[in-house]
């Protein structure tokens, strides 16, 4: 209750010291108060205040994501950021976003520089992770790729998280690596390992296979998959195979050939023949039925 009330009385003072008075008012308020009174309204202030300076973010996000005036947010975003305080750091995190959705060379370098007023005096783990994880595609997009992956490696030694697992693997080209690197991931979240099968002439996703033991679920809940396919001779049977591998078992399999031309019916139906999950639906021709 006691918070309710002080939440409530910051954000009438709040409104009335940003909305109401004029920047004349609150200079006479200024001289008339003492030091020690100022540091005590401040006190107040600075949670209200900040909500004030969000907001103005979240206003600036709107036009620029939902209504497309990218040129006056973007150059509104740049005041904030050239300013002092947390409004700046904010506005630069936004700009670091847009930057380097950009996709381009361009786009890395105002992101990286925008990233770095973002950190400034950062000590959230969260906040830093996620910046780390922009940074590292920036550096891979301006072809610094061993830079990129010494960079999140760096941060993996203090945030086992899995944004950090995945951005490394996406940047190591050996696909033995990648499996190593994931299987760290997944034992740190206790999940079952996954490792290649000594089969090579399938494909190296086809060679990938699960080691978790499939668990007899036919009294629980069924569950139903669709896999839509056309001219997918080649590779439907990838899509089948990851769903008749999974632990769960109590499946429907579903694949629906959409008018196929070449052998995806044939795939499809030897599947269907080695597992009754495995169901063959086929849509009508165009104007078949009219």
């Amino acid at each position: 209750m006691l918070r309710v009330m002080k939440r409530s009385l910051i954000a009438s003072v709040d409104w009335f010291l940003y909305q109401f008075l004029s920047t004349t008012q609150k200079e006479k308020m200024a001289s008339i108060l003492t030091e020690k009174q100022k540091e005590k309204l401040k006190k107040i202030m600075n949670p209200g205040k900040k909500r004030t300076q969000i907001r103005k973010i979240e206003r600036m996000k709107y036009r620029l994501y939902e209504l497309g005036f990218r040129d006056r947010s973007i150059e509104d975003l740049k005041a904030f950021a050239a300013e002092s305080g947390v409004l700046r750091q904010y506005a630069a995190w936004e700009l670091a976003v847009w930057y380097v959705n950009q996709y381009s060379k361009r786009g890395a370098e105002q992101s990286l520089y925008y990233l770095e007023i973002a950190l400034e005096g950062e000590k959230d783990s969260s906040t830093i992770r996620r910046a780390k994880v922009l940074q590292a595609e920036c550096y891979a997009r301006l072809g610094q790729v061993e830079q990129a992956a010494n960079l999140l490696r760096n941060e993996l030694k203090h945030s086992k998280h899995v944004d950090l697992y995945l951005g490394l693997a996406s940047l190591i080209h050996s696909a033995e690596e990648k499996v190593n690197l994931l299987n760290e991931m997944y034992r740190a979240y206790h999940v079952s390992p996954i490792l290649f099968t000594t089969d090579y002439d399938q494909t190296m996703y086809d060679r990938l296979i699960g080691t978790a033991k499939s668990k007899d679920n036919h009294q629980s809940a069924k569950v139903s998959v669709i896999i839509p396919a056309y001219n997918s001779a080649e590779t439907v049977g990838t899509a089948i195979e990851a769903m008749v591998k999974q632990t769960w078992n109590n499946l429907e399999i579903l694949v629906v050939d959409d008018c196929s031309t070449d052998h995806t019916k044939e795939v499809i139906l030897q599947y269907a023949n080695q597992d009754h999950r495995v169901k063959y639906l086929s849509t009508p021709l165009m104007g078949e039925h009219m």
